[in-house]
């Protein structure tokens, strides 16, 4: 990279923090970042490289089968609208279902968060949901279960998180 002179930032991503010494601090480290305010990118310093139309042509590789490019009424839409749909619903009643029907092939669907492949394609961030369910937290009817459910939901927490959760709310 240095030899091509570009410039490689890493930036830390949801629950992972680079070059840590000790684990010791994480979980307030995790709460600091995930209760910040969204950090936003200005565009318009960014430099696009744009390909040479016989080059792109070259690596572009083949079509996508319509198979996958076709909607099918089985599958979630994607997209950041659905996920804020999918987390929405989930927060104002569905999480009070998840921990009994999370292992229910036929009850999991209406019980579980669905916003997996929203949080794993990028549509919305670890830090998006967290404050999210603390906006619902005050007025939950079951916080344990709420608070419970998102730990899950948020893999990379760990469980001594949750109790340093439960405890600043």
């Amino acid at each position: 990279f240095d030899q091509n002179q570009i410039k490689w930032h890493e930036f830390q991503h949801n629950g992972v923090i680079r070059k840590l010494k000790s684990r010791k601090n994480w979980a307030a480290l995790w709460k600091q970042k995930m209760q910040a305010a969204p950090e936003l990118v200005n565009l318009s310093n960014t430099q696009f490289l744009n390909l040479a139309q016989n080059f792109y042509q070259t690596i572009k590789g083949p079509l996508l089968p319509t198979q996958i490019t076709t909607h099918h009424s089985s599958f979630q839409n994607g997209g950041e609208g659905f996920a804020w749909k999918y987390l929405e619903s989930f927060l104002k009643n569905r999480y009070q279902n998840y921990s009994f029907h999370i292992s229910k092939p036929l009850l999991s669907r209406t019980g579980c968060s669905r916003i997996s492949p929203y949080l794993a394609y990028g549509n919305i961030s670890m830090r998006m949901v967290y404050q999210q369910t603390m906006q619902y937290y005050p007025d939950a009817k079951n916080k344990r279960a709420l608070v419970g459910t998102i730990t899950a939901v948020l893999f990379f927490i760990s469980s001594n998180l949750l109790s340093e959760i439960n405890k600043s709310v």
